[in-house]
């Protein structure tokens, strides 16, 4: 974990970050006081009915209840609690991401802010050839610009990032690579979705360029929460070249290079191929809870609430 020590906290300067309103799943269990209709039941906060008198206090005395009950059974009434939750930012931060720093900048400075705004706590963990949680639960003024100053830390320089997934030209055009060994950002995340606590809103925020096997075992591992996949890929790498010809491919995570024709046929491929990655993202985490959120620069929080009252 990194110190906290190592950041200068700067004030949280008023609408200087985006909110956005979002929902869960399931009520959270906290016993914390928030905003969000919890999973247990008291003597305070909304309204949820009435039931037989047993160990609830008198003074909760149900009169309209009591009168229609054809039993003449006492009532009392029944309230849920509004529960605090927590919203985890986990960040796949391989090489392939670097250049995409600023959404997801954007996008963990509003997820920070937005629990802040909604009285929850706040976490933030990457994967690179491991798992570091780099902001532990947490609700104060200054973890939003923190946040987002530790997602741009560079990653370690030792290896273990993915090398399955896809390559891009330099800057713009992804294509598979095959490789069958499991890539250390991969093991991260499945070590990290295995720690998280229950009852979290996850952001997992990734590219997802993974081979179909590590797709799937990433899903089911972040299926057990409520997580929002957050796709991020660029214009530049959904974009082809403007010209046909000789090209060199680059792969991102491992630096390795090799060439390549262009030719209108395998532009034709490359659409044909994006398109059936974006369905099959679609249906690999719809099965698993909610569908995946693609965004690109420029970022906007409205396209969060938009994504979750959709």
């Amino acid at each position: 974990m990194v110190s906290m020590t190592e950041f200068h906290l700067v004030p949280m300067e008023r609408h200087a970050f985006e909110a956005f309103h979002y929902s869960l799943r399931r009520p959270p269990a906290s016993s914390k006081p928030g905003s969000h209709r919890g999973g247990l039941f008291g003597e305070e906060g909304l309204y949820a009915g009435s039931e037989p008198l047993s160990s609830r206090p008198v003074r909760r005395f149900d009169l309209r209840a009591t009168l229609l009950d054809p039993w003449r059974r006492l009532h009392v009434q029944r309230f849920q609690n509004r529960s605090q939750t927590l919203l985890v930012a986990v960040v796949d931060r391989s090489r392939s991401m670097v250049p995409k720093l600023d959404l997801i900048k954007a996008l963990v400075s509003s997820i920070a802010y937005s629990a802040y705004q909604h009285h929850d706590r706040f976490s933030l963990w990457i994967a690179t050839d491991r798992p570091r949680c780099l902001l532990p639960p947490s609700r104060f003024g200054g973890m939003v610009p923190l946040a987002a100053r530790m997602v741009e830390k560079p990653p370690p320089e030792a290896g273990g990032d993915r090398t399955s997934g896809f390559i891009r030209f330099p800057k713009r055009f992804p294509i598979r690579s095959v490789s069958g060994e499991m890539g250390g950002s991969v093991q991260a995340l499945l070590e990290i979705a295995a720690r998280l606590p229950h009852g979290a809103l996850v952001f997992l925020i990734s590219d997802l360029f993974f081979a179909d096997g590590e797709l799937e075992r990433i899903a089911a591992a972040f299926g057990r929460h409520d997580t929002v996949p957050v796709v991020v890929w660029s214009q530049e790498e959904q974009a082809l070249p403007s010209r046909y010809g000789w090209f060199r491919l680059r792969d991102p995570e491992s630096g390795r290079e090799r060439k390549i024709l262009l030719r209108p046929e395998f532009a034709a491929s490359f659409r044909q191929r994006l398109e059936e990655r974006k369905r099959l993202l679609e249906e690999r985490f719809r099965s698993y809870g909610r569908r995946p959120l693609f965004l690109d620069l420029p970022f906007s929080a409205k396209q969060l609430t938009r994504y979750f009252r959709s």
